[in-house]
């Protein structure tokens, strides 16, 4: 008989294909073939300083998950929508928190490494494998699951061979829903700034060792100005309106230029800015996401301060309505997980504010 605890083959199978032309041909958020290689590179060249070719190297800290690449590929599954919060380093690999655990993780040319920096104080290192394979649901053979689905359906077939070890991650419960809940009517990097802002108000701080500290997080790329920024632009070069979209006046001048520093002529550019980009930015701190009772401390007046706008009713609501059920919201949200069917347990998370 099916295990009716997790979605059927045809539902998984549309997930992944709904995954994979989200992200397009080329990889993980519309990665261009350029910045793939790129970071395998990096990847690549980090594995070598840093392992040797031993499966572990005591002094970095290094250890192998034992897994290949077309079960698992760091830049095609951590990037894409899934987690957020995962920060790519200017070397490469990813540091992340996977419960009260924070984590980097290098991707080898057939192998995944990772690097504990502080995990809870009830657990040990022996419990870390463990833990980091269930967060990437690793008991699920892909490769074997992929083959089923290339032979079921052409598009898959034709999409699957430019995502290898594209993995669907197996997070914490309450973490999945109120990710899922701040990403309606968003793009990742402002979901991914709102749920780190989440856990830094009500979460947990962590501390991670001082192998961290000299760590830089890549910085994110400028951003193509919108519609609204160039017409500001063309008006602003046709002397409609200044560089900050104010109307001139009859003489052209700024109607809010009452000041002698505002005709202050602006800055040579230089490639300085460009230089710190590719040095990138301090990773900052790190914390737990929020338990449900945490986030009963959560209202909807301070969430909308915090930048969530109408989503902060719904977090506070879910919250609310988690902590009232009779065996307490982690028991309930772990029953829906392990013992629910699929279909059930979709139409009780649908029923939440």
């Amino acid at each position: 008989a099916p295990d009716t605890r997790v979605p059927s083959d045809a539902c998984m199978l549309r997930a992944v294909i709904a995954r994979i032309a989200t992200l397009g041909p080329f990889g993980g958020a519309r990665l261009s073939r350029t910045r793939h290689a790129r970071r395998r590179r990096i990847a690549l060249r980090g594995f070598t300083r840093a392992m040797g070719g031993n499966a572990r190297d005591e002094d970095s800290g290094w250890v192998s998950l034992g897994v290949g690449a077309k079960e698992l590929r760091l830049e095609n599954t951590l990037p894409t929508g899934q987690s957020f919060r995962w920060r790519e380093t200017t070397e490469g690999d990813y540091v992340g928190v996977i419960g009260q655990r924070v984590v980097s993780m290098r991707q080898a040319p057939d192998d995944v490494l990772y690097r504990v920096h502080c995990r809870p104080s009830s657990s040990s290192a022996s419990a870390d494998a463990a833990a980091i394979a269930d967060y990437f649901n690793l008991e699920v053979n892909l490769t074997a699951l992929s083959k089923q689905w290339a032979e079921a359906d052409e598009r898959f077939r034709r999409l699957e061979p430019f995502l290898p070890g594209c993995r669907m991650l197996r997070q914490d419960p309450a973490e999945c829903l109120f990710s899922f809940i701040c990403s309606s009517n968003n793009h990742i990097s402002r979901i991914h700034g709102m749920v780190e802002r989440l856990c830094a108000e009500y979460g947990t701080r962590l501390e991670p060792d001082d192998r961290l500290l000299s760590v830089r997080k890549v910085t994110p790329p400028k951003r193509t100005p919108t519609p609204k920024k160039q017409k500001q632009k063309r008006q602003s070069e046709a002397g409609l309106t200044d560089e900050n979209g104010e109307e001139r006046d009859e003489t052209g001048v700024s109607r809010l230029a009452t000041s002698p520093a505002s005709s202050a002529p602006p800055a040579t550019p230089t490639n300085l800015s460009s230089s710190l980009e590719n040095l990138g930015e301090p990773l900052g701190s790190f914390y737990a996401f929020p338990t449900t009772t945490q986030l009963l401390g959560a209202t909807e007046e301070r969430l909308r301060l915090l930048g969530f706008g109408y989503r902060a009713k719904f977090i506070a609501g879910a919250a609310a309505a988690l902590a009232a059920k009779e065996d307490g919201a982690d028991a309930y949200l772990l029953s829906l997980r392990e013992k629910t069917p699929y279909r059930e347990a979709q139409a009780a998370l649908t029923s939440l504010p």
